[in-house]
């Protein structure tokens, strides 16, 4: 996973190389699902993903920001 500087993602603490397997318990199996379930959340709402980093499972909460273009 690509983790731009200053992204929501940087700023709830996901680091490159980070594996996003859920999102709010769904299992997401690729790129399409993570996108589809993301879809589907407001901007400024908080949500919990689950990656695996260096082996280990972590759980993360994040705010969803605009998508950048």
């Amino acid at each position: 996973m690509a983790v731009e500087p200053q992204s929501p993602a940087d700023k709830a603490g996901l680091m490159q190389g980070d594996t996003l397997v859920a999102l709010n318990g769904t299992v997401t199996n690729n790129l399409e699902d993570l996108y589809a379930g993301l879809r589907k959340i407001k901007v400024g709402a908080t949500q919990t993903v689950k990656v695996v980093r260096a082996g280990e499972v972590k759980e993360i909460a994040l705010t969803v920001g605009e998508a950048s273009r």
